[in-house]
């Protein structure tokens, strides 16, 4: 087959069918800010009469924004054809398109504007471009022959569906009996003393200002704050089953293998049992109906087993102790704790999952580490000590039986609720720390990051990053992604330690995912770091998705994450308001059929012919308005 030369960066391919013509419109999936991209011409295509240049998967185009940032549109620029949904045949035989038409900007030198890429990439694209197969997750390659060894037909070929899924949501908050208005004194507490009240009064004018007094009361207080309480009785009703319908819709339509909330499940530590145990039952009852908490057994030890063996994942929700479940440092207690893993499970635990390889002298088999930690008691002081110490015991634990660094069949995915240190404007929470006060502790009372050196632990320890070359793996340390929640707005960060720094002086820094370039090119030690936005209405309702899988031809791991934002809660409770209004408009229009057509009662009865007789049947039918209404109307025109 005839190879056509199209000027790219590391080769040529073969022909194929071109689904992109000049004044095509395709999607931009990258992050540089582009939603779409119009083509204009062709790279490597001369002009011929009556024919428009056209591209395929692979070829580099000039463009210009139609949709996206100010600063981008109305400019033209190179960009590469990543997806197309028009088929073409590859050279095995095997048929291939894609649901969209879409492209990535880049430089003339093929370097991408953005730094990562939503969605699938062509392998045309991909082996022309290196900087694009870089950034890409998924790239879709043939199907692999027959012939294989064990390790390559086993293991995730891009393009197939991760092993490994995790639907990670943050902050749900549940609130309950704090929030609602006391109501020791009954209802309306301006009516308890008002006869005794107005006998005190001497004279008429008194007794009638008295009178008065509480009738103002009664109209501008109680009754306004009676409202406001069924009116937060139901907003709380209403929330629970709004972050239900996130978790139902997302579980449903994603097929996650594992579920993970990142701390905050109750919206204050400061609640009494009874209360915790309530809003427990909402959690577990409504919002994540179905769900069920992770088994002690599983959690009491680590413990090793394969992907998707133990069906049970797909329903059990792991959840990371936040602030407002167990408090800070300085809050901290047994009990507090103990209640917390009665009802949500552990705070502290980890369990290996592994791919199913055969096990092989001296190759180790791929292995995935899922960490949960609580890192709420970090930083000192805490209160109590013994439970700060637990932790780091823990973290000690991880550390000490971890595989060598060097060895890159292992993945770490970390799950914590505090994000790691990182300078103030980078995220939208800066650096915060504030202690009670001596009487109470001297603990930490709040704080919106890790401190430096607890952040420099995790990097360092957990991960193995040092920056050293003659450090084993060369100081790069392991594979892996980091997941927190805490800052409601959310963040995707890149740790890593710079290069042009002298090793000895070398501190962490934090930048941007969407600026910093170290997370693309692999050059300095580095980690990325996601803050999940919270799920809670007002931030829209969001959830993560992180994919992981184990590239057999870089034998390491590969993660890749993105954020599904299911829209504000009043856009849900319109829908229901409107569903409401609609049943009770249906359950009119049915009753009036019913006196139209003389029917009163519970039973609906139906006429027959049969030869010259007629004969009723009795149908008993359940009143539901919308089913009523329709069976009422085809009775009405069967009967005419």
């Amino acid at each position: 087959m005839a190879k056509r030369g199209r000027g790219g960066a590391s080769g040529n391919k073969l022909k194929m069918t071109l689904g992109l013509p000049v004044g095509a419109v395709m999607n931009c999936c990258d992050n540089s800010g582009a939603r779409n991209l119009y083509i204009i011409s062709v790279k490597g295509i001369g002009a011929r009469l009556n024919r428009l240049p056209a591209a395929g998967v692979g070829d580099m185009v000039m463009a210009t924004v139609k949709k996206g940032k100010p600063e981008l549109r109305k400019k033209v620029m190179p960009a590469v054809v990543v997806r197309q949904s028009k088929p073409w045949r590859r050279a095995d035989g095997v048929y291939l398109y894609f649901e969209d038409n879409a492209g990535v900007i880049v430089n003339p030198k093929g370097e991408m504007k953005g730094s990562a890429i939503t969605g699938p990439v062509g392998k045309e694209a991909a082996e022309l471009w290196p900087r694009i197969a870089s950034n890409s997750g998924v790239v879709i390659f043939p199907t692999p022959p027959a012939q294989q060894d064990a390790q390559t037909s086993n293991s995730y070929i891009a393009g197939q569906v991760p092993p490994f899924r995790l639907l990670v949501l943050g902050d749900p908050q549940l609130e309950g009996d704090s929030s609602l208005h006391e109501t020791t004194n009954g209802s309306f507490p301006s009516l308890e003393n008002v006869w005794s009240d107005i006998k005190t009064g001497r004279t008429r004018e008194e007794r009638s200002d008295i009178f008065l007094a509480h009738w103002r009361d009664l109209i501008y207080t109680d009754i306004p704050r009676l409202f406001q309480s069924y009116r937060k009785r139901l907003d709380l009703f209403g929330n629970d089953y709004y972050l239900a319908h996130i978790y139902r819709s997302l579980h449903w339509s994603t097929h996650p293998t594992h579920v993970a909330v990142l701390g905050d499940l109750i919206g204050s530590q400061w609640v009494t049992d009874e209360e915790f145990e309530r809003r427990g039952t909402r959690y577990w009852k409504r919002v994540f109906n179905g769900g069920t908490r992770v088994e002690d057994e599983l959690t009491d030890k680590v413990r090793t087993e394969i992907i998707g063996l133990d069906e049970k994942w797909v329903n059990r929700v792991i959840n990371v102790a936040g602030n407002h479940d167990i408090g800070y440092a300085g809050d901290i207690t047994s009990d507090r704790l103990q209640r917390f893993e009665r009802v949500f499970g552990k705070a502290n635990w980890e369990t290996r999952l592994r791919l199913p390889f055969p096990e092989e002298e001296g190759q180790e088999v791929p292995e995935l580490r899922l960490i949960v930690l609580n890192s709420l008691n970090l930083d000192p002081p805490a209160l109590d000590s013994s439970i700060q110490a637990d932790t780091y015991k823990f973290m000690n634990d991880v550390i000490s039986s971890s595989r060598p660094v060097e060895d890159k069949t292992s993945g770490t995915i970390l799950l914590t609720h505090l994000p790691l240190y990182k300078e103030a404007g980078v995220c939208v929470d800066g650096p915060y720390f504030t202690y009670h006060q001596e009487q109470y502790g001297a603990g930490v009372k709040e704080q919106n990051h890790l401190s430096y050196d607890a952040s420099m632990n995790i990097l360092e320890g957990i991960y193995g990053m040092s920056g050293n070359l003659e450090a084993p793996g060369n100081g790069f340390g392991r594979k892996g992604i980091i997941l927190t929640g805490h800052d409601h707005e959310g963040c995707g960060v890149y740790h890593y330690l710079p290069e042009h720094e002298d090793f000895a002086s070398r501190a962490w820094a934090a930048e941007d995912w969407n600026t910093t370039s170290f997370s693309r090119h692999g050059a300095v030690p580095g980690i990325p770091e996601i803050t999940v936005r919270s799920m809670m209405g007002d931030f829209g309702g969001n959830a993560g998705l992180l994919s992981a899988w184990f590239d057999p031809n870089v034998k390491e791991w590969k993660f890749q994450y993105s954020t599904c934002a299911l829209g504000s809660q009043h856009i849900w409770w319109a829908v229901h308001v409107l569903d409401m209004i609609t049943v009770v408009y249906l359950g009119i229009v049915g009753w009036r059929l019913y006196v139209q057509n003389g029917i009163v009662g519970w039973s609906l009865y139906t006429a027959r012919e049969n030869g010259d007789a007629k004969e009723k049947t009795l149908l008993n039918v359940t009143i539901i308005p919308v089913g009523l209404c329709i069976k009422l109307i085809w009775r009405r025109h069967n009967l005419q």
